[in-house]
């Protein structure tokens, strides 16, 4: 990520997957890790852990946290097309304003279908892993703007049915 992080590509530029060579495996491959590396949010109790390359001793580099995510986001931007939607969709809510602003910028411009059967389906898959409470809000709006989603009745209940629950750790009764 730091090699990536110090190359001045030119993500604004169609065809930046051929030009260095991605096929759709790579593609796919390094999609998956950018989402696991957009959720890391540098707190001890974040899920997933950190990358290797972003910590020492336990304590996460937020300069290297920030520069590891922005080309990441560049670089799904202009090579990954709609394989690189969740990734750019989990950026758009980082706490880093850079990461989600550009982000929020590359999905106006590029869109997110949300009439996509896989990025419904990942949507799904990603709000039953567990993200950050500002994430999964963020699905659940978007899956509520989908009339795909809408169509998916025992997807939309379990939904329905956590939100519902809450989570359990951070609900405190009182008697």
């Amino acid at each position: 990520m730091r090699t990536v992080a110090r190359w001045k590509f030119d993500y604004e530029t169609p065809g930046l997957d051929e030009r260095i060579g991605l096929g759709e495996a790579d593609i796919k491959a390094l999609s998956g890790m950018f989402e696991k590396l957009l959720l890391y949010d540098g707190t001890p109790n974040s899920v997933p852990g950190p990358p290797p390359y972003i910590s020492k001793d336990g304590f996460p580099n937020f300069q290297a946290l920030t520069e590891a995510k922005l080309a990441a986001v560049k670089l799904t931007r202009g090579a990954f097309a709609k394989e690189g939607a969740l990734t750019l969709f989990i950026g758009s809510k980082d706490g880093n304003d850079a990461v989600a602003s550009f982000c929020i910028d590359a999905i106006n411009r590029g869109g997110a279908d949300l009439e996509d059967d896989t990025f419904i389906a990942k949507l799904y898959e990603l709000y039953f892993a567990g993200p950050r409470l500002s994430i999964q809000i963020s699905i659940v709006e978007a899956l509520s703007k989908s009339k795909l989603a809408a169509n998916k009745m025992s997807e939309t209940l379990r939904v329905v049915e956590k939100c519902l629950q809450g989570n359990a750790h951070s609900v405190k009764r009182s008697h």
